[in-house]
């Protein structure tokens, strides 16, 4: 639904929806599956490493949107994901909310910026070390 909603709301090209589809579901099955050996509040960690290891290639084909299109899709699905924040707006609306509540949203927050970063490092080590990345670099 997001992947539809950002397509129609943003007028994205043709043939875009298809990447928007699959950034979110490479984040939100990672996510997910990372669930089962952490903490749903660090587990947006490997699903945010995951939307920027699928994004980064992905642009580099023709029809795909660029990278932060995908990003944008992927993070706005990761981080309503992350259990913490539905004690954050129970907090909001006055509902029962702790310091310990408040510490998981921020680690959920903390933990999609570092997944974030750390993706990041992972695709430009492989992408200035690999021959063949460089040669469809140049050639796009």
């Amino acid at each position: 639904m997001v992947a539809l909603g950002l397509y129609i709301y943003l007028s994205a090209p043709q043939g875009s929806l298809f990447w928007l589809m699959a950034a979110i579901a490479v984040a939100v099955l990672g996510q997910k599956l990372a669930e089962s050996v952490m903490s749903a509040a660090h587990s947006g960690f490997v699903g945010a490493v995951l939307a920027v290891l699928f994004a980064m290639p992905a642009t580099r084909i023709r029809t795909a949107p660029p990278a932060v299109v995908m990003l944008l899709a992927s993070f706005w699905s990761l981080v309503p994901g992350a259990m913490s924040f539905m004690s954050v707006s129970q907090a909001a609306t006055g509902g029962n909310a702790d310091v310990a509540t408040m510490g998981v949203a921020g680690a959920a927050i903390a933990s999609i910026a570092l997944g974030t970063l750390v993706g990041w490092s992972i695709f430009r080590t492989i992408d200035n070390r690999t021959p063949w990345a460089k040669a469809i670099a140049n050639a796009a």
